[in-house]
């Protein structure tokens, strides 16, 4: 085991060297806000307790290897608390072991333990939650134990709320462990409910505080499924694509917890060969499809539910043929390897610095998008060579009007942008920007867009006609920016 958790903290050190990409530069940006400020007017879709736990963090720096440690340490622990809870629900050594290495190579556990975002953490605190609540389940109730149950109770409240204040996605594991309690015959039912019931009244502040935020923002993964429908010839707006979402999670959560009270009630189930099959099924393809780098914004949403998914994969792999085992661990190995060297997502400090170095008095216009990692990179460099960005933010509230700083006519410009699924933000330049404006050239730089134009003497008369901004372009205004402030 010692060497499984060598394995998990050295594995993602490989990526620490990586650019912060521009949600990891949106973690630095709210980590400097006033406590205040983040937990009564942050637009984001999280709540403020990982923006509240980094800010404690970067008081001692906020180097791009510092800001990832959380989430390595985090990850490390999962590590050991999974093999913990193995070996607690009476799997043998070998097979908690397993669970362990399958945790420490899986792409998503790699990926995340090396980025300053909260999902490992999360999921990680939720993790020693779940394994309290293991332990409350399996303690005898009678008198000798009454106060060990009550610390139990109130340790397993106060870390599912923590969890679930770092971020929503731990109410993944959190209601994994329902399921394991129906698995286990609902032992204990009203001190068991009471403390749900305790975990329920006490998140209910957090998704109070996140109402306004819900107001202004859909969720990223309504935005995602509505242009990839739309693209299949399925007219479905992004609110439509969410009662989707939402009514798919449903559908899961009754059928877990149908499939966990069958199993209590029939025995038989835990002896078919076509439920272990299953569960290795759904991880092997669960594996493959997360090593490859699209769909963030998706897979990010079951970091915290991975750890019990390697445990429950285990389990099934003792009950298959023994070939199988080092089949998944070859494939695992093969694709760490493969996870490993992949490009960072957002080449920031490339970009910039080159930006710096070639064309310091060339003003920069910066989409609100990638205003965080600009900010993040321009005060490194000012900090480490004194010398940083001449730039502006070019706000979509504001537009059609432009930012004042702009080049000499016959100067040059640059203009950063972040297209992708949800938009494209040139077709939200007025008029004005095209006849003011000669484009020169293009350039692409690791999901950085970087374009170039020069100031006509003159502006064009008439002027030409701005692109039509598309569907999908309008949808993404109705999603919070990182420079939204609630009211």
């Amino acid at each position: 085991m010692p060497g499984i958790l060598l394995l998990a903290l050295m594995l993602p050190l490989f990526r620490f060297g990586n650019s912060l990409w521009s949600d990891e530069a949106t973690s630095v940006y709210f980590g400097r806000w006033p406590l205040a400020d983040l937990w009564q007017r942050l637009c984001d879709p999280h709540p403020a307790g990982y923006y509240a736990l980094l800010k404690a963090w970067m008081m001692a720096g906020e180097q791009e290897w510092w800001l990832r440690w959380p989430s390595l340490a985090a990850a490390v622990l999962s590590t050991a608390l999974i093999y913990r809870l193995g070996r607690e629900m009476g799997l043998r050594e070998r097979t908690a072991t397993f669970a362990a290495l399958l945790l420490a190579l899986h792409p998503l556990q790699l990926w995340y333990a090396a980025e300053a975002r909260m999902y490992t953490l999360a999921g990680t605190v939720a993790l020693a939650a779940v394994l309290l609540g293991w332990r409350l389940i399996r303690l005898p109730d009678n008198a000798q134990n009454a106060r060990r149950r009550l610390l139990l109770g109130l340790s397993y409240t106060a870390l599912a709320l923590l969890a679930l204040g770092v971020d929503y996605t731990a109410i993944l594991p959190l209601f994994a462990l329902q399921m394991i309690w129906l698995a286990a015959g609902a032992p204990h039912r009203r001190n068991w409910i009471a403390w749900q019931l305790l975990v329920g009244a006490g998140s209910l502040l957090l998704w109070f505080d996140a109402a306004h935020r819900s107001a202004v923002a859909t969720s990223f993964q309504a935005f995602t499924l509505a242009v990839q429908l739309n693209r299949l010839g399925l007219q479905i707006s992004p609110a439509q694509a969410n009662d989707v979402i939402q009514t798919v999670m449903l559908v899961l959560a009754v059928s877990g917890l149908a499939i966990a009270w069958s199993w209590q009630r029939f025995p038989r189930l835990r002896s078919w060969r076509l439920v272990w099959w299953t569960v290795l099924a759904v991880w092997l393809g669960w594996m493959a499809f997360m090593a490859v780098p699209r769909m963030v914004s998706l897979k990010r949403q079951w970091v915290a539910l991975l750890p019990l998914m390697a445990l429950a994969s285990a389990y099934a792999l003792q009950r298959l043929p023994r070939i199988l085992p080092a089949l998944v661990l070859a494939l695992s190995v093969a694709l760490a390897v493969v996870i490993l060297p992949m490009p960072q997502r957002e080449s920031w400090r490339l970009v910039l610095t080159d930006l710096v170095e070639h064309s310091p008095d060339a003003p920069l216009w910066v989409d609100e998008w990638a205003v965080t990692s600009v900010t993040y990179y321009d005060r490194q460099l000012r900090t480490a060579t004194g010398q940083g960005l001449l730039w502006a933010p070019l706000l979509s509230s504001q537009l059609p009007r432009l930012p004042q700083l702009q080049p000499a006519p016959g100067g040059e410009l640059w203009l950063i942008v972040t297209d992708g699924p949800y938009r494209h933000f040139l077709e939200l330049m007025p008029t004005e920007f095209f006849a003011r404006y000669e484009f020169l050239d293009r350039s692409d730089a690791g999901g950085v867009t970087l374009l170039h134009y020069r100031r006509r003497l003159h502006a064009l008369s008439p002027p030409p006609d701005p692109p039509l901004p598309s569907r999908e372009t309008l949808w993404s205004l109705e999603s919070a920016f990182p420079l939204d402030v609630c009211p």
